[in-house]
């Protein structure tokens, strides 16, 4: 063979040879089984229409067959081969990421487009290894942007704070390019408050003790528009590596269209995983749009009182928002205080903050349920709460003859 074209997919599979892959066989074609993974590549890159029609098996040139051509042409587009391209161009020479063995011949040669080139920003403040960071996780934030974090995962950054068995692992999807700025702040470009607020949210990982931080630095038209490629690819591979108990995202009656589209990310990558490798519980919580509205058990309320101190300095780090003429730091503080007091109208305040979360979790457990009939149907408790409430109370008229 003069020339091989090859292709990496998403489990690091290379032609078909799925992991763990056999490279001693000198057979140079082989009928190979075709894990779940590969088959949902099928189905998702368009060429079926039912994971049913994909076929469990496939001829596939063999690892060594592959090898013994004098030059390889490895093709590889799609964001959502973008951990596997990591994997297996940067990691160890393993049978677990297939493709990895294309290290050991000289005369290969990879093309990627840019999705498929881009790697999530990881990083591990106390320095442990990826891997072991990751599996130690076990509450996620899954989030639009730096500092949303810091506001709507709270809950569980104070909850692993300062202990070895609860570990807070932070996502943040967009690079942030497009916030409001003024003060110091006004003058300065869209790369440049990339930047800027990346390192903010390194120094809150640090403050806060994350046990992990990814930023996928995806722009936020990218994540708004309905297709977003390669974002709840994205999301579902940090999922499976870090298996979290809880993951807190935003909720879908945001009014920001990139709050709620990375909301339905988290769900769609929940939805891809087996049942039992998805979070035990989902989260919305409040962002650009008040919760205390839901009804009943439609309103998860969080007691987040503890550490107010750490609270403030998480959000105090970003300076580039508050500073920029963003006061985030009082608003949530007074929020959270509001909603303590205000949340119950013939009881005691029973805590000094409370933050309201709308729970995602039945889209996970029903796949086939509508994420926007869901949230109608909250909306609906509530206008019928509303009406009811009037209805019980208003005086009945009455007309004199």
């Amino acid at each position: 063979i003069d020339v091989a074209f090859v292709g990496i997919g998403e489990n690091g599979h290379l032609a078909f040879n799925d992991p763990p892959a056999d490279f001693e066989t000198r057979e140079p074609y082989l009928v190979v089984s075709l894990d779940e993974a590969c088959r949902r590549q099928q189905l998702g890159e368009g060429w079926f229409a039912r994971l049913e029609d994909v076929p469990a098996r496939a001829i596939s040139m063999s690892i060594r067959q592959i090898l013994d051509a004098d030059e390889i042409l490895c093709i590889v587009p799609d964001a959502r081969k973008a951990q596997a391209v990591r994997d297996c161009l940067e990691g160890p020479v393993t049978p677990q990421h297939p493709a990895s063995i294309l290290q050991r011949h000289p005369g290969t040669t990879v093309y990627l487009d840019a999705p498929a080139a881009a790697k999530p920003d990881v990083w591990i403040p106390d320095g442990l290894g990826e891997d072991a960071a990751f599996a130690r996780t076990t509450h996620m934030g899954v989030v639009a942007h730096p500092d949303d974090l810091e506001i709507e995962g709270y809950p569980g950054i104070v909850e692993c704070f300062g202990r070895d068995d609860r570990w807070f692992c932070g996502v943040v999807v967009t690079d942030g390019a497009g916030s409001a700025r003024g003060g110091p702040y006004a003058k300065v470009s869209n790369e440049e408050m990339v930047a800027l607020r990346r390192k903010e949210q390194h120094k809150a990982a640090m403050v806060g003790e994350y046990g992990a931080m990814v930023m996928l630095g995806v722009t936020s038209a990218a994540v708004k528009d309905p297709a977003r490629p390669g974002v709840a690819e994205s999301l579902a591979d940090l999922l499976r590596r870090a298996r979290p108990e809880v993951v807190y995202t935003h909720n879908l009656a945001d009014k920001h269209d990139t709050h709620v589209a990375v909301s339905l990310s988290v769900i769609e990558a929940c939805r891809t995983l087996p049942a039992a490798a998805r979070p035990g519980r989902v989260l919305g919580g409040e962002g650009w749009r008040d919760l205390d509205w839901l009804t009943g058990d439609d309103k998860v309320a969080l007691d987040v009182s503890a550490r107010e101190s750490l609270s403030a300095a998480l959000i105090g780090v970003f300076d580039s928002q508050i500073t920029g003429g963003k006061r985030y730091d009082l608003a949530v503080a007074g929020l959270r205080r509001a909603h303590a007091t205000l949340d119950e109208s013939h009881h005691l305040d029973a805590t000094a903050a409370l933050a309201f979360y709308m729970d995602l979790t039945p889209l996970l457990t029903d796949t086939a349920r509508d994420p926007g009939a869901f949230a109608q149907e909250r909306v609906e408790r509530y206008a019928t709460d509303v009406k009811d409430r009037i209805q019980r109370l208003r005086r009945t008229e009455t007309r004199s003859r």
